[in-house]
């Protein structure tokens, strides 16, 4: 393997799309400050009244769009080093 090409992959292994990276971080901020406002909401209110199902909205709404992001990165990372293995074996002919 040459230098060049070791290069490349290690490039293409720290690839992050920043789409994906934006979506991870709103999911968290979605989850964690929804919560918080859930809470608050939620809080004034008397304890037979309470209704906690707006926690689990934030929460799960928060963690779906996050794995959104993960994989967003995932696939621009594999796409990435599709492209150096098609063009080590082009370089190969």
């Amino acid at each position: 393997m040459t230098s060049n090409l070791k290069d490349d992959l290690l490039k293409a292994q720290n690839t992050k799309s920043m789409a994906g990276e934006f979506c991870r971080i709103l999911g968290l901020l979605i989850a964690i400050i929804g919560s918080l406002i859930v809470l608050g909401v939620e809080g004034d209110k008397y304890p037979s009244e309470r209704d906690y199902s707006g926690i689990v909205s934030c929460l799960a709404g928060g963690a779906i769009l996050s794995a959104f992001g993960d994989i967003a990165s995932s696939h621009k990372k594999s796409g990435e080093l599709v492209l150096i293995i098609a063009k080590a074996q082009i370089d190969d002919v």
